[in-house]
């Protein structure tokens, strides 16, 4: 079991080392040394090779299924399992699921982020006028709410290398969210608004079918009614999670002097991951959502199979033992297998930003490699072009020991609707052949959500072989192929 949290450790070095390339450039050009005059890269009018330009028709993306739930069966302490499909955020009610189906008062939250190997407990009173949160080790942070003024006095304390700290500061309220009394208030009551609806969920059609192929017909463990007020209660318990912790998240920020900030490293992140996938989670109208948790929050089913069908029976087993899930570790790791497991896979529903990120390398003692990428039928690259609508390249680095970088705006062109169902992304490679260079160099790819900086996916790293040119490169040394289902906002990838 607590394998799982070496795997946490790499989730939170690629995080560090997507920091660290960020740098790269700029020491490269420290570290450079001009061995050639090159020309100015000329305007050779080739930004687009498409023979028309993409006729835009931007629309928000509506995430299907982008949180998937694991309701708990009879006789549980917690009555269900929230997964991020992307795997960078979990959340767990502790409340109950009785011998009969009926759902038990709301009494608190867990909340994983996939950069912290603990979870985060939230605790909610007076109708939503106060909330407190907590994390491993006994530090709190708890937020007085003022409806009126609509501030929110928070207060932080506990222990940093053995000292004391406490602070305080104030906030704005809907600057972290909106809507956040009515989230508070339609949970605290939810058990009592639902009083009759009996949620039984039944697994045997996915437990006894665990090779069952993806694309089945998807078999739910919920009826249509419980499943959609199910639904409509996730929806709430995320969109608690989210402003509550971007409130916390606030309020140390304006606290110029308060500088263990870290200790609520992993509160600040579980409150950017939510609101970096899908902002009406936090913004959205508790009064007004249904649609959108329909949509977005959606039961497991045989669908599902190939990534949770290994881990389905375990967490039925900690939500029906759970309870006071910030000190068992042994049952919040198990959440943290899952992430994991999810954050590896090459397929993700497309939620705000994602981008591809191309890293061409070169060694110390190679001088000015140029590099061309295409996508959508535009490139850019010395000679290829200069600017592209989802190509954002860093331009020519003539240097020894040298990085280009190019960001393709994957989401951008999805949201303008001119991602075709399927596409590749190509990157070429060649020494200019002024400035001498020669051999191998290097190429990395990455799938990124750069609201978070969580990785998805493998990285893929290759050695590659450029050739020789003194214009635009033309050596091929890498791809990605893309499958994009608008309908279901599912993208998936291979590195070639």
């Amino acid at each position: 079991m607590n394998t799982s949290l070496p795997r946490m450790v790499v989730g939170l070095g690629q995080t560090a080392l997507t920091l660290i390339v960020s740098f790269l450039p700029y020491i490269a050009q420290i570290q450079s040394v001009s061995a050639h005059v090159k020309p100015a890269m000329p305007d050779c009018g080739c930004r687009s090779t498409a023979s028309a330009p993409l006729a835009k028709n931007p629309r928000a993306i509506v995430p299907q299924k982008i949180f998937v739930m694991l309701p708990a069966q009879v006789y549980s302490k917690n009555s269900m399992a929230i997964l991020h499909d992307s795997g960078e955020v979990a959340v767990v009610p502790e409340d109950k699921i009785d011998k009969n189906g009926k759902l038990g008062k709301f009494k608190r939250l867990y909340g994983f982020w996939s950069n912290s190997a603990a979870p985060v407990e939230i605790k909610v009173a007076a109708g939503g006028s106060k909330f407190t949160m907590k994390v491993p080790g006994g530090n709190t942070v708890s937020a007085t709410l003022n409806k009126t003024t609509g501030l929110a006095m928070v207060k932080v304390k506990g222990k940093l290398n053995g000292q004391k700290f406490a602070n305080s500061s104030f906030v704005n309220i809907s600057d972290h969210g909106t809507f956040w009394f009515e989230t508070a208030s339609k949970l605290q009551a939810y058990s009592k608004t639902w009083a009759g609806m009996r949620f039984k969920a039944d697994y045997s059609a996915l437990l006894g079918a665990t090779a069952a192929p993806r694309g089945s017909v998807n078999t739910t463990v919920l009826g249509t009614a419980e499943g959609a007020v199910m639904g409509n209660y996730g929806w709430l318990l995320t969109k608690l999670a989210a402003i509550s912790a971007s409130i916390v998240g606030g309020g140390i920020e304006n606290m110029a002097a308060f500088e263990p900030s870290t200790v609520f490293a992993s509160i600040i992140g579980l409150g950017l991951a939510i609101t970096g996938f899908y902002s009406p989670v936090k913004y959205g109208d508790p009064a007004t959502h249904t649609d959108v948790a329909n949509g977005v929050f959606g039961s497991i089913d045989t669908g599902d199979l190939d990534v949770y069908g290994a881990f389905i029976a375990q967490i039925l087993d900690l939500l029906r033992l759970g309870g006071a899930l910030l000190n068992s570790s042994t049952l919040w790791t198990l959440i943290t297998e899952v992430m994991n497991e999810l954050l590896e896979k090459p397929t993700h529903t497309l939620a705000n930003g994602i981008v591809l990120k191309i890293l061409y390398t070169w060694p110390a003692d190679q001088s000015d490699l140029d590099t061309s990428t295409t996508f959508l039928g535009e490139s850019v690259g010395y000679a290829c072009g200069s600017s592209s609508d989802y190509l954002d390249w860093t331009g020519d680095d003539t240097g020894t020991g040298g990085l280009e970088q190019v960001t393709c705006l994957i989401s951008q062109a999805a949201e303008d609707q001119v991602l075709p169902a399927n596409f590749d992304i190509t990157a070429k490679a060649g020494w200019y052949a002024p400035a001498g260079g020669s051999g191998q160099a290097f190429l990395e790819m990455y799938l990124q959500n750069p609201e978070t900086g969580t990785l998805y996916g493998p990285r893929r790293q290759l050695t590659i072989n450029p050739g020789v040119q003194s214009g635009c490169a033309a050596t091929p040394v890498g791809s990605a192929s893309f499958v994009w289902d608008a309908a279901n906002t599912r993208l998936t990838w291979t590195f070639n």
